[in-house]
């Protein structure tokens, strides 16, 4: 045999044995499972439900080979069970999951380490208790899967396991984790949304746990937690989340001891009291949330320790102070919240140093002065946000690189002056927000902003912005909300202004001097959600574009200048509308009787229009109904108990509208309304007990009747306005229930009998009292004084007897100068004077006695009449503190004496009358008189008045002072200065 053929045998005999092996090899790996196992996984199967058969694989004897199954592969044992359901859902979103019975027959998985049955439903079934006897266990999730009931303690029984999972099982409840105590190897514990609130010595069990690095326990309802903890404790943790729970308590500082810990989230846990400032400088901490707690105090210099911080957020607090400087410290950083706090202060120029951060949020604090010019060193800076600060200065302050990556920049409500520059704007390539609403901005925008073509949102509204919108707006295809409403820009908006705006979802325009010029034929690009361009110049036609909008949820164009009829295919659109205000403008027609039931309408104000005809049917959704200063006639005929929703607000007034008001009225809902100024007619339907009604204005129509018993059951009311009708009989004593109310006027009707005396102690929150122009009649009650609140008091014409009460002087109210930039009460369609002013009127009746000193203490008062009445004796000489009265009429009474010297300090007086009493000597006029002082008629009908301006010296006698009274002297043109 050759040396070659010999080669080749051995090659050969090399070949056979490699494939020898090979072949051994793959038999021992298709080692099929083990049939006791298969069986026992058939039999856990059959207690299973399966809507999407999930488990149609499990046939045939190869049980390792069957969906989620994991054999070993050298002994065929089942080691592993993965049958979660996280990413299964059908088309509408539901999810498909296993649920049923779980069966014992898992136990005769002996080998079993890994079971997952998480994202699956057992309708709220318990935990097995039996899961304890798999004692091999390393690995089990249950998570997401609608397990209820308490978890058993038997699972401590599994010694080895190093993974449990327990979130989001919320109906499930731990009341004692002392079995935990075994579970020496642990190292993940998520016990998410699992109730533990009477598990009181949660933390010095887990605390124990030698491996556990994670640790979950949000949304635990955990209500106690331990303010010190044995020296060693949670030796190995590196994640722990709190969230969601109910402490109210300190927080604890070994929270910030754990050496290992990177990751601590106590947000939304009712942590109150200050941070405490000995952070340690080894601190591995790199996540650190305490958001939304009730912390105060200030934010301690110690958190610059924080070197590998990267995540803080601190924002919803109560915490107070100046940022400190050590903030600086923290390079690692790459998100800093500290919004809605009370940070004041301004920012600190060591901010500069966080080169790495991504996102600043500062929004809703005390914060002031300038930003910091090396804040233009944060490069990487992605969201900016400085909102609701005091945060002044250009903004054409912003430099350095700050723009390189800024997506988002908002610093709305702050004090930011200065123009938008092409040199500003060119920073912000990348900008996709930029928020500078309500702040001082002025100049024009410049054509450049058609440059930032990634701009998905512009919101510079409430500036002092001007000049006209430059065109280049029209080529920002990205954008889908412009705010640019309440500022001072004019000029023409037209077509070019949206060319590309094919994304637009919000239009702000409001609030400006811009006229819409666009072709009746024009159909916008975008299908906008809401349009807010009220109060901007659109008629006089009716805006034809809008007839593309079948999308928008929120319409305004009020005040526009539309002097057109509304066009029947707008109330034919049907999109998907809540809120709809055409007013104030010049609108005409008839409505359709079903012209408001497109879309789900909640809010319609047509007020101030010239509509004429029937009252339209209410929208089926409808809240709000304010149809107020039109030409609608007719009865009501409101479907108001079909809406939806339930109306809440009908405005009605000044229309043509007639007949009764009908006892739907009274509906349960119902919270403003007003029928004021119209020809409602006949008795009010005694209806309204049950009613949560706020303001009912009936003002100035022909009602009559009793007011009805039940009004007094409105506890919820505020103010009142049945003025200027023809009620009769006495004070309605039923309103003696209606503690809320703030303004009551039953004036101009004929109400009779006495004034109650309860008034002064059922009414505590009574600002406006009007009860003149009836026939009320008797003295009037003292304990009227005990309305601390009251500033209007008019009880002017009615037949009241007796004298003014000295008590007056204890109106409190009355007794400051009130701020007049302020109403008393919004109410609607109110007198104006009565809102504002603060007034007492008790003229025309048959008062007597004298003026009471004590009214003088009122110096806040600006409106004071008590003319025609039978008051005698002298005028006050204190009436000179009365410094801030406007009017003063004490004419046609018995007054006698001097006009007192302080009349003439009353340097606000615009009407005044002192004609018809029985005043005598000189007239004192001062230095500098206010005009009114200087008209000689309202001195008239005092015979013994003299000196200028009245036309009678007083060097002259009394006898021929009185032969003649001024107007004769004034006709005889013989007129002497004194």
């Amino acid at each position: 045999m050759s040396a070659n053929s010999a080669l080749q045998i051995l090659v050969n005999h090399c070949i056979l044995f490699i494939l020898l092996i090979i072949s051994t090899s793959q038999s021992c790996l298709s080692i099929s499972c083990i049939k006791s196992e298969r069986d026992s996984l058939i039999d856990f199967r059959g207690g299973l439900t399966d809507p999407r058969s999930v488990l149609s694989s499990w046939t045939g004897s190869d049980c390792c080979a069957w969906h989620g199954v994991g054999c070993d592969n050298m002994t065929g044992h089942v080691v592993k069970l993965d049958l979660s359901n996280q990413h299964a859902t059908d088309v509408n979103g539901y999810e498909y999951s296993l649920g049923g019975e779980i069966r014992p027959s898992l136990l005769g998985l002996k080998q079993l380490t890994y079971l997952d049955l998480s994202w699956n439903f057992f309708a709220q079934t318990p935990v097995p208790a039996f899961f304890g006897s798999l004692g091999r266990m390393i690995y089990l999730n249950l998570s997401n899967a609608g397990f209820g009931g308490n978890i058993p303690p038997q699972i401590g029984n599994i010694t080895g396991l190093q993974y449990l999972d327990l979130d989001n099982n919320n109906g499930a409840a731990v009341d004692d984790v002392e079995w935990l105590y075994k579970l020496s190897s642990l190292e993940y514990l998520d016990l998410n949304g699992v109730d533990l609130k009477n598990a009181s010595n949660w933390a010095q069990v887990m605390s124990t746990l030698p491996s556990l690095s994670v640790l979950r326990l949000q949304q635990c309802g955990l209500v106690s937690i331990p303010l010190a903890l044995p020296n060693s404790y949670f030796t190995s943790l590196t994640i722990l989340s709190l969230r969601v729970n109910n402490f109210n308590s300190m927080l604890p500082d070994w929270l910030f001891h754990i050496n290992s810990l990177i990751h601590l989230d106590l947000s939304l846990s009712q942590f109150v009291g200050a941070i405490p400032d000995d952070f340690i400088s080894k601190s591995s901490l790199v996540v650190l949330d305490l958001s939304y707690n009730h912390l105060q105090g200030k934010l301690p210099k110690t958190i610059g320790n924080l070197h590998n911080l990267q995540q803080l957020d601190l924002s919803n607090n109560e915490i107070g102070g100046e940022i400190p400087v050590t903030i600086g410290n923290l390079i690692m950083l790459q998100n800093l919240d500290l919004s809605w706090n009370n940070i004041s202060g301004e920012i600190p120029s060591s901010i500069g140093n966080l080169k790495s951060l991504r996102r600043l949020v500062l929004t809703s604090n005390h914060i002031e002065g300038r930003i910091p010019k090396n804040m233009g060193n944060l490069c990487n800076l992605q969201t900016l946000d400085l909102s609701l600060n005091s945060i002044s200065g250009s903004v054409e302050s912003f430099s350095g690189c700050l723009g390189a990556h800024l997506v988002t920049l908002t610093i709305e409500g702050a004090k930011l002056d200065g123009h938008l520059s092409d040199q500003l704007l060119s920073q912000f390539s990348k900008l996709k927000t930029l928020d500078l609403n309500g702040n001082l901005l002025n100049g024009s925008i410049p054509a450049s902003i058609g440059k930032l073509l990634s701009l998905t949102e512009l919101n510079l509204g409430s500036n002092k912005l001007s000049g006209i919108i430059p065109s280049s707006i029209g080529q920002l295809s990205e954008l889908e909300r412009l705010d640019l409403s309440s500022n001072y820009f004019e000029g023409v908006v037209s077509e070019v202004h949206f060319a590309k705006l094919t994304k637009l979802k919000f239009l702000y325009l409001s609030s400006n001097l811009f006229t819409f010029r666009v072709s009746s034929q024009w159909v916008p690009p975008f299908q906008a959600l809401d349009i807010r361009i009220g109060s901007c110049h659109l008629g006089p036609d009716f805006p034809a574009w809008l007839r593309s909008q079948t999308k928008f949820s929120f319409l305004d164009i009020s005040n526009a200048k539309i002097s057109d009829t509304v066009p029947n295919w707008f109330w034919n659109l049907s999109p998907p509308a809540t809120f709809l205000n055409l007013s104030r403008n010049q609108m005409r027609g008839q409505l359709p009787h079903n012209a408001l039931e497109f879309g789900s309408l909640q809010t319609v104000d047509l007020s101030s229009n010239q509509f004429v005809g029937p009252l339209p049917r209410l929208p089926s959704a409808v809240e709000d109904l304010l149809l107020s200063n039109n030409s609608f006639s007719g009865p009501i005929v409101l479907n108001i108990t079909e809406t939806k929703a339930g109306l809440r607000a009908l405005f009605l007034s000044n229309n043509v509208i007639e007949g009764s008001i009908p006892s739907s009225i009274c509906t349960r809902l119902l919270v403003n309304l007003d029928l004021s100024n119209n020809y409602l007619s006949g008795e009010l339907p005694d209806c309204w007990a049950t009613s949560p009604l706020d303001t009912i204005n009936l003002a100035n129509n022909n009602l009559s009747g009793a007011i009805p018993v039940s009004m007094g059951s409105i506890y919820s009311l505020k103010s009142l306005h049945l003025n200027n009708n023809g009620f009769s009989g006495e004070f309605p004593s039923s309103l003696n229930n209606s503690a809320s109310l703030v303004v009551l006027d039953l004036g101009g009707n004929k109400l009779s009998g006495p004034i109650p005396i309860w008034i002064g102690e059922s009414l505590p929150s009574l600002k406006v009292l009007r009860l003149q122009s009836n026939r009320f009649d008797g003295s009037i009650p003292p304990q009227l004084s005990h309305l601390s609140s009251l500033q209007v008091l008019d009880l002017a014409h009615n037949n009241l007897s007796g004298k003014i009460p000295p008590s007056f002087g204890n109106f409190s109210s009355m007794a400051v100068v009130q701020n007049t930039s302020e109403p008393l009460y919004i109410s609607l369609y109110y007198d104006e004077v009565l809102l504002y002013a603060t007034s007492m009127d008790l003229s025309n009746n048959g008062l007597s006695g004298e003026i009471p000193g004590q009214l003088t203490k009122l110096v806040g008062l600006q409106f004071l009449d008590l003319s025609w009445n039978r008051l005698t004796g002298q005028i006050p000489r204190s009436i000179g503190d009365l410094r801030v009265l406007e009017s003063l009429y004490l004419s046609h009474n018995q007054l006698s004496g001097k006009i007192p010297q302080g009349i003439t300090t009353l340097t606000s007086l615009v009407h005044f009358n002192l004609s018809y009493n029985e005043l005598s000597g000189k007239i004192p006029l001062g230095n500098n008189p206010v005009e009114i002082l200087k008209d000689p008629s309202v001195y008239i009908g005092n015979p013994n008045l003299c000196g200028y301006p009245l036309p009678v010296p007083c060097h002259v006698n009394e006898a021929s002072k009185s032969i003649a009274p001024p107007t004769l002297m004034l006709k005889t043109g013989k007129m002497s200065l004194a």
